[in-house]
């Protein structure tokens, strides 16, 4: 075996790496018998080998402290924002009668029919709470979308 290895020694042998692709001489190579100890310098790469898969575990870990984290402060602050959506017109300063709103919550939080409770409809707002740095979702932006083009009919059915 050992002749084996030397003879795979030479300098003129070349080897393509199967990672990268690139050449490299045979005499560049740590070549060893396995069934033997490992000489110092495949001992050392495995040393660095394992203390890189160690790393990048304990990166992947971090990462998905923080995700996990991040992830519950989003669910709270939406949670929260859901709550203020369903108090919003009963709350002093709420520039709409409460009596003419009605919620829907999903996609839009609230319907107004301006004038309802005086017997007559002036107009109809679609009105969207938003609280912190919240943004309108997809389907929000097609409701907007849909109103801003003029599609918004009455059927009667």
């Amino acid at each position: 075996m050992e002749r084996l290895i030397r003879s795979m020694k030479s300098p003129e042998l070349v080897a393509e790496c199967p990672t990268c692709g690139s050449t490299f001489s045979m005499s560049d190579a740590v070549l060893f018998d396995g069934t033997k100890p490992f000489p110092p310098e495949a001992i050392e790469r495995r040393n660095e080998y394992e203390q890189e898969l160690v790393d990048s575990h304990d990166d992947l870990k971090k990462k998905k402290d923080r995700a996990t984290k991040r992830a519950a402060k989003t669910a709270e602050a939406v949670n929260i924002g859901q709550m203020i959506e369903h108090i919003v017109p009963v709350l002093e300063g709420f520039s709409y009668e409460t009596a003419d709103c009605r919620a829907l919550f999903d996609p839009i939080d609230v319907i107004i029919f301006k004038g309802l409770t005086q017997s007559r409809v002036d107009s109809i707002t679609f009105l969207e709470i938003k609280t912190g740095q919240a943004r309108a979702n997809r389907h929000q932006k097609m409701v907007f979308d849909a109103i801003d083009r003029e599609r918004v009919f009455f059927e009667e059915v």
